[in-house]
This record gives C-alpha cells, sequence and structure tokens, in this order.
C-alpha cells in the first residue's frame, strides 16, 4: 500500500471478520459469498468506488475477489481482478487440501505450546527465520490471533469453485493470475490458466508470502495490467 501510494494510487485492505483488528464473526460464516457481499456493501457506497476497483487478492483474498468479480452478482464493482495465488483446484484437489490447510492446528493451550507450533508451521510454510524474522514475528502474531477464524474462511475457500467463477467473468482479459514456484498453490496454476483464453498468468517470487517478499515484482505487474484495463 504504501508503495501504491506512492506511485499516486489509493488503495483500501479491509481486514476479514476475525483478521487483524477486526471483531470475530458472530457466527460461522456459510460461504465466500458472504465474505464477498460484505466488502461489496462497505465499499460501494464510497465515492472511490463510483468507478468500480482493481482488486488484488493474495490466497484467500484472491478466491474473495474471485467471487466478486461477478458481474451478475456485483455490476461490474471489480474492473480487474489480480489474484497472488490463484486457487483453482478441482473438487478432489480441494478436499486434499483441507485435509491439510483446515484443522486449527494451534488452537490456544494453557502450556503456550501453540506459540511455538505457529512459529514452526510458518517456517514449513516459507518463512526462513534467518531472513524473515521481522515478518516471521508478525504472521506469528497474526496466525494466533486468528487461529479459529482462519479455518472459517480455509472451509469457505475449500468449498468454492474458482474455477466456475472466473468463468462467469464476462471478460477473462480483465484477470491476473501471479505465482511463485514454491507457492503452495503452485502446483494448480496451470489450471488457473486454462479457465479462459484471455487470462494471465505470470510467475513471482516470494513462495506463499509473495505480497512481503516479492512486493516490487508484484506491483511492476499489477500497475502496468492495471493501466491496460
Amino acid at each position: 500500500m504504501q508503495k501504491l501510494s506512492a506511485a499516486g494510487y489509493s488503495s483500501f485492505a479491509p481486514d476479514m471478520p476475525g483478521f487483524g483488528n477486526s471483531d470475530e464473526p458472530d457466527n460461522d460464516p456459510p460461504n465466500i459469498a458472504w465474505y464477498a457481499s460484505l466488502y461489496h456493501g462497505a465499499f460501494s457506497p464510497l465515492p472511490a468506488f463510483d468507478q468500480g476497483c482493481h482488486a488484488l487478492g493474495h490466497h484467500s483474498g484472491a478466491v474473495i475477489g474471485s467471487e466478486l468479480a461477478n458481474d451478475e452478482c456485483y455490476g461490474g464493482f471489480v474492473r480487474s481482478l489480480t489474484c497472488v495465488g490463484p486457487a483453482v483446484l478441482t473438487a478432489e484437489q480441494r478436499l486434499e487440501m483441507s485435509q491439510t490447510f483446515l484443522d486449527p492446528f494451534n488452537r490456544p493451550e494453557a502450556s503456550g505450546d501453540h506459540l511455538a507450533k505457529t512459529w514452526e508451521y510458518l517456517q514449513w510454510e516459507g518463512l526462513h527465520r534467518e531472513a524473515n524474522l521481522d515478518v516471521l514475528h508478525r504472521e506469528t502474531l497474526d496466525h494466533v490471533k486468528a487461529w479459529k477464524n482462519r479455518t472459517q474462511i480455509y472451509k469457505c475457500v475449500w468449498e468454492y469453485d474458482c474455477a466456475e467463477a472466473l468463468s462467469r467473468v464476462t471478460d477473462s482479459g480483465r484477470v491476473l493470475g501471479l505465482c511463485a514456484r514454491d507457492d503452495v498453490l503452485w502446483p494448480y496454476f496451470d489450471q488457473f490458466k486454462s479457465v479462459g483464453s484471455g487470462l494471465r498468468g505470470e510467475e513471482l517470487a516470494g513462495g506463499n508470502f509473495g505480497p512481503d517478499l516479492d512486493s516490487d515484482g508484484i506491483l511492476k505487474l499489477f500497475i502496468s495490467f492495471i493501466n491496460d484495463i
């Protein structure tokens, strides 16, 4: 956001419910559309969104963006969609992924063991402490805070058919996918690129943490893309 601002672009980054400084949902969200309609309801009345927006989402955020890009539901609110780590998986692949990325592995424990589990999990995901200590520390605190809400959004993610959602986008040329070879979703990146003939796919660095570890690479592609739109 700092780099986008310096380049003259306004940007907005809402917390997902239960993440960051936001309150937890009163009940488990039923589906991805619940998150998308929440964002649409919050931002569409603002003057800055009179002409819609260019949505950029990372992992779960890319899934929410895929729903927001549905013109029939949201009336062209999303002028373009950039998915950092798109999750275009078959039903069988989503079921397989849910077996690894759904269980609340860091449920609070009186012993405090959940803190060490979170620290180790993030290193397993690619945040090596020697090179990325500040990000690792921040992500550990965020993951600990959102231990339950992470499971809520992931449940919705693994039930959502991104391929079907993206096929409903009236102009596939306004969809850009970015992914790193060491991102957990890289094995499915070709599936994203095959959804529509106009979809673009570009390679990043930064693994599962591209917005932190390759922000310059993302911005170079993102700004060029939205300027073309």
